[in-house]
């Protein structure tokens, strides 16, 4: 239970000036092939994909602080440009995604700004050795890898994704058209109608 004392003491930011944001991630795509990079974390029952991102911390400058932070830990700072190999630390990450970025989009059950961003494989590339199959800071088991917009538009209606990307936006993005509402009643639940 978060007490009074832990609810004063966490930073917020603001999308568009009246939307509160308390954590932030990323996807980043890749038009040309409509790939999405994504996380794969184990379930008792199977797995679920997810984006890269998390809370915003106290020392969080600004959301594009919280999304570099949280993509270089969740990766393990395995991202890197072709050119020279050199690894991107959070200030060159948040200079490609700043630069990079598609659009952006608010989940406001989860107070939660997601940004999609051009992942350019001319100019960067990943050391899937160095990303590994978990995230060393918190130790959390999980892979990374490319899913096809189909896939991740299939796991949103297998139940198979994140429950803060269970958001229609996210997928008629990705390509999904239907004229059926696709809404999200609890967190844990979805219902079409």
């Amino acid at each position: 239970m978060t007490t009074k004392k832990q609810k004063e003491e966490r930073k917020v930011f603001y999308y568009q000036e009246d939307k509160p944001v308390t954590a932030a991630g990323i996807l980043f795509i890749k038009e040309e092939t409509r790939e999405v990079l994504v996380q794969r974390l184990p379930k008792e029952d199977g797995f679920i994909y997810t984006d890269f991102g998390g809370k915003i911390d106290m020392s969080d400058e600004s959301v594009m602080d919280t999304i570099s932070r949280e993509l270089g830990e969740e990766i393990n700072y395995g991202i890197y440009l072709k050119k020279d190999k050199i690894y991107l630390d959070e200030k060159s990450l948040k200079e490609i995604i700043e630069n990079n970025t598609k659009n952006q989009l608010y989940i406001p059950f989860a107070k939660y700004l997601l940004t999609f961003t051009q992942f350019d494989s001319k100019i960067l590339a990943l050391n899937m050795k160095i990303i590994g199959e978990k995230e060393k800071l918190d130790n959390i088991q999980r892979t990374v890898q490319w899913i096809s917009y189909d896939e991740f538009i299939s796991a949103h209606f297998d139940h198979k994704l994140h429950p803060r990307l269970w958001n229609k936006s996210i997928i008629e993005y990705l390509g999904y058209k239907s004229d059926e509402e696709v809404i999200v009643k609890k967190l844990t639940k979805f219902a079409f109608k």
